[in-house]
């Protein structure tokens, strides 16, 4: 389902989806519907994990969040 700028404030309202894939023309637009989202996620419970991956990344780390189901609940 492909969602407009105007429905967006709805969607934040409903039970969040597993994934979302914000893109545009507008970066401060991708940038506001990003902040509204992770407000969204955390007012449902949500904890922001952020993973920096490279080549000397804790992979280790990044796997067991991963695999911790509650994250994507």
């Amino acid at each position: 389902m492909k969602a407009q700028w105007r429905d967006w404030p709805a969607m934040m309202k409903a039970p969040l989806k597993p994934c979302y894939w914000v893109s545009g023309d507008d970066p401060l637009l991708k940038e506001e519907a990003l902040i509204s989202l992770r407000t969204a996620a955390k007012a449902q419970g949500f904890e922001r994990e952020v993973f920096h991956l490279s080549s000397a990344a804790d992979w280790e780390q990044f796997q067991s969040a991963r695999q911790n189901l509650s994250l994507f609940n």
